[in-house]
C-alpha cells in the first residue's frame, strides 16, 4: 500500500490494494461492525465525483432487487470526503473467469459453469434488470467451483429508450452499436459469446483492437472450428445472429442447446438438464460434480492455504508467529480453567488466573479469512440410493454426495418416490446414519433407485480444478 492509499474510508478498515479497473480501485477492507472482510470500490483520482456518484447509486439500487447465491451483493454504500463517492460488497475468494480460461475446461465443466452463469443472469431478467458488460472478466469462480456474477456497473432497469452504450469490443451486441436500448437479448448475445469462448478457446469474431473487434461483431459472421459439431454450430448461429428478433429467444433454450448438442455421456447430461431445470436449487454445488466426475480431490484442496487467504497476499511468516502466539496463550488460558475446576482436597480457594495470562499475546485484527466460518460439510449416502435431498427445503441434489456443504441449515429432508421421508436434525449431536435407510411406504411400490455410475479411474492427464486454480493463483 503507497503513501496516498486510503486506510480508513467511512467506518471501513482498509488492508490493502486489490486491484483496478480503467475507472476504479478496489481495495480489500474490514467491517468493523460485522467483523467480517469486505471489497471496498473507490473511482480514480481525477474522476467526476457526481459521475461516480450516480454509478455507484444506480449499481446500489440494482442489488436492492436481486438476491441470488450466484450474483454479487452490495452491502453499503457512502461518500469521504478526501476519496469521494465509495461502494462497499461482499468480498469472495476466488480466480477470474478470464484467467481461467487461459487453458481449456473439460466439457463438462464449461457446461457446469456455464449452468451456473444462466441462473445468475436469469435472476436478473426475471427482476427487470440488464447486467450490460457480460464477459468472463466480470465472472468470478472460487476453490470449489461455485460461480458469481460481479459488477452491475453498467446495469440497467429494463427499458424502451435508447441509453448511453454498454458493453466490451467483442462481446457487446450489435444492436447495441446502433443505438438501440440494452435488453435481456443483449444479454444473451453477451452470454453466447462467454459460451462460445469458453468451448472454443476463441472469439466468435476474431480477435483485435477495440474498432477492430466491434467492426467484426456489426458485420461478419461467426467462424466456427472446423471440429465442431453441425448441431452445436445451429446452436451458436442462432444465439449470435444480430438481429435479436431472430435470436434465440432465452437462456434456458440456449442451454438445453448446448448441454444436448455436447454428446456426453447420459449420465453427465442428464445431470447437467436436471441443474438447469433446478432453478436455483443446487446450483453452486460444482464440487461433488467435479469429484465425480473430473477426479478433483476435495479434502486435500480443501486444506490449501490458497484457498483460505486473499488472491495476491502471500501468508506472511510474521502473521504465522503471532497466530501461533495466540493459539498458545488460548491453550494456556483453558487448561488454567480445567484446573480451576477440578476437585481439591483443601477447602481453600484456588486463585484464579491472573488477568495478564489472557492478553500475554498482542491484539491482533483477525485475518479476512478468520471472519468466515469453516463450512459444514456432511457425507449423505442413502439406501437405496438416488433420493433427493432437501436442506431447510431447498433443494441440494441427490444422494449419493460425499462433500455436502450445508451452511446453516437444520434439517435434512430425505425423499424418495415409494419411500418413507426421512428428516434428519443436523443441529444436534447425533451422526448421520451411513447409509441413510429408507422404509418402502405402506402400500406403495418402492421404485428402483437410479444405477450411480462407477467412478473413474484418475488419470495422470485428468483435468484438476484446484490444481489449476491454485496454479493460476500463483502466476
Amino acid at each position: 500500500m503507497t503513501s496516498t492509499d486510503p486506510l480508513i474510508i467511512g467506518r471501513f478498515q482498509v488492508q490493502y490494494l486489490l486491484g483496478r479497473t480503467p475507472s476504479h480501485l478496489i481495495y480489500l477492507a474490514r467491517d468493523p461492525h460485522q467483523k467480517r472482510p469486505v471489497t471496498l470500490t473507490t473511482a480514480l483520482e481525477g474522476a467526476d465525483p457526481r459521475k461516480t456518484a450516480r454509478q455507484f447509486q444506480q449499481e446500489w439500487d440494482i442489488s436492492r432487487r436481486l438476491d441470488h447465491p450466484g450474483i454479487q451483493k452490495v452491502l453499503d454504500r457512502g461518500s469521504h470526503p478526501q476519496f469521494g463517492p465509495f461502494l462497499i460488497k461482499e468480498y469472495l475468494r476466488g480466480v477470474n473467469l478470464a484467467v481461467l480460461l487461459e487453458d481449456r475446461l473439460p466439457p463438462q465443466a464449461t457446461l457446469h459453469l456455464l449452468v451456473q452463469l444462466a441462473h445468475a443472469l436469469q435472476a436478473a431478467v426475471d427482476a427487470g434488470v440488464v447486467h450490460g458488460d457480460i464477459k468472463p472478466e466480470n465472472v468470478l469462480v472460487d476453490f470449489e467451483g461455485h460461480l458469481t456474477l460481479l459488477d452491475f456497473h453498467a446495469g440497467t432497469q429494463e427499458s424502451t429508450a435508447p441509453g448511453p452504450l454498454s458493453g466490451s469490443p467483442g462481446y457487446v451486441a450489435p444492436e447495441l452499436l446502433k443505438g438501440e436500448p440494452p435488453s435481456p437479448r443483449s444479454d444473451l448475445f453477451s452470454f453466447a459469446v462467454t459460451a462460445f469462448q469458453m468451448w472454443t478457446g476463441s472469439m466468435p469474431f476474431g480477435a483485435g483492437d477495440a474498432a477492430a473487434m466491434l467492426r467484426a461483431t456489426s458485420e461478419k459472421e461467426p467462424s466456427f472450428p472446423s471440429d465442431m459439431s453441425i448441431s452445436m454450430r445451429m446452436v451458436f448461429q442462432s444465439a449470435l445472429e444480430k438481429n435479436p428478433n431472430a435470436r434465440t429467444q432465452d437462456l434456458r433454450t440456449l442451454m438445453t442447446g448446448l448441454i444436448t448438442s455436447a454428446n456426453l455421456p447420459p449420465p453427465l447430461t442428464e445431470e447437467l438438464q436436471a441443474l438447469l431445470a433446478g432453478k436455483h436449487a443446487g446450483i453452486r454445488g460444482l464440487a461433488p460434480f467435479l469429484a465425480r466426475h473430473v477426479q478433483v480431490k476435495g479434502p486435500q484442496a480443501e486444506a490449501s492455504p490458497v484457498a483460505t487467504r486473499p488472491l495476491g497476499r502471500p501468508a506472511s511468516p510474521r502473521n504465522v508467529a503471532l497466530k501461533v502466539a495466540l493459539a498458545l496463550s488460548l491453550l494456556l488460558v483453558v487448561v488454567l480453567q480445567v484446573w480451576r475446576w477440578l476437585p481439591r482436597r483443601t477447602t481453600v480457594a484456588a486463585t484464579p488466573p491472573a488477568a495478564p495470562v489472557v492478553t500475554a499475546a498482542p491484539a491482533i485484527p483477525p485475518p479476512p479469512s478468520s471472519a468466515a466460518p469453516a463450512p459444514r460439510i456432511i457425507s449423505v449416502r442413502t439406501e437405496p440410493s438416488g433420493a433427493e435431498l432437501y436442506l431447510d427445503g431447498r433443494a441440494v441434489g441427490h444422494s449419493p454426495q460425499e462433500r455436502l456443504e450445508i451452511g446453516k441449515a437444520h434439517q435434512l429432508l430425505v425423499r424418495l418416490e415409494g419411500f418413507e421421508e426421512r428428516k434428519l436434525d443436523l443441529d444436534g449431536e447425533q451422526a448421520i446414519p451411513e447409509p441413510i435407510q429408507l422404509e418402502p411406504s405402506p402400500g406403495k411400490k418402492a421404485v428402483p433407485a437410479r444405477k450411480q455410475p462407477a467412478p473413474k479411474e484418475p488419470r495422470k492427464d485428468e483435468f484438476n480444478l484446484y490444481e489449476h486454480l491454485r496454479k493460476q493463483e500463483g502466476r
